[in-house]
């Protein structure tokens, strides 16, 4: 029985930290954007004179507006050059958090950071070499910016002997997200309930605050851990943050 609930919790040990979502992605901004064939280019561009080329343009992009960490942008260009390279421009000096996220076009990713970053007049402009899209003229596609967390590492380290009536301590140093950690696992170790032979009882672990952009908690979702004096096993109704 305790072999049993031994292999049992440490199966839950891994869930603890990793049984979320690999990356929760939130969408920031989206839209079709019908690409228009131009001066060696494929796209659309507010600094060409015919309006049908200019991003502004409903029937080439359907949405060139959003706000992000406080601050509003216009798209202005998102242009694939027949040498392979890409560039996208955004009205107004991006943020440190929108420089944090990742243009996707079709079922391609381009993260910002990874990009040539330059402010002329004012404005963020970022170009790709050898991006080569493979997008045609007059052809729909999506278009979107998006905020991806990273996956959290590691596991926590259990203490304390594996039988029903005793306490487990769970510590979390070992466990790392660029995120950061919710409130109230950063520095306090996870107790572990204290449960009799004719008791059921639940555990919780610290809830952490919403995420800045709306979206999932970037440590994963909440874990209730049960173990029954008859049955000692463990059950899984959430997961934990």
């Amino acid at each position: 029985m305790i072999c049993r609930l031994t292999i049992l919790l440490l199966g839950f040990a891994a869930l603890f930290v990793l049984s979320g979502p690999a990356q929760a992605q939130t969408t920031i901004w989206s839209a079709t954007l019908t690409p228009k064939s131009f001066s060696n280019s494929v796209g659309c561009d507010n600094a060409q004179l015919q309006q049908s080329r200019k991003c502004s343009n409903s029937n080439r992009l359907s949405e060139d507006d959003f706000t992000d960490d406080g601050t509003s942008y216009r798209v202005r260009k998102i242009v694939g050059k027949n040498n392979g390279d890409l560039k996208f421009q955004l009205t107004a000096q991006a943020t440190t958090a929108t420089q944090t996220l990742t243009l996707m076009i079709g079922g391609a990713s381009y993260a910002l950071a990874d990009a040539a970053h330059t402010t002329p007049s004012n404005r963020s402009t970022w170009k790709w070499s050898n991006a080569n899209l493979s997008w045609s003229a007059d052809t729909d596609v999506a278009v979107s910016l998006v905020a991806i967390d990273a996956t959290a590492t590691g596991q926590p380290r259990i203490f304390g002997a594996p039988q029903v009536g005793k306490t487990l301590t769970a510590l979390i140093d070992d466990i790392e997200d660029g995120a950061g950690l919710p409130a109230g696992l950063s520095a306090n170790p996870v107790e572990g309930c204290r449960r009799t032979l004719r008791t059921r009882s639940r555990c919780h672990a610290p809830r952490g605050p919403a995420p800045r952009r709306g979206g999932p908690s970037r440590s994963g979702p909440h874990h209730d851990a049960l173990v029954n004096a008859t049955d000692p096993r463990v059950e899984g109704n959430g997961r934990i943050l």
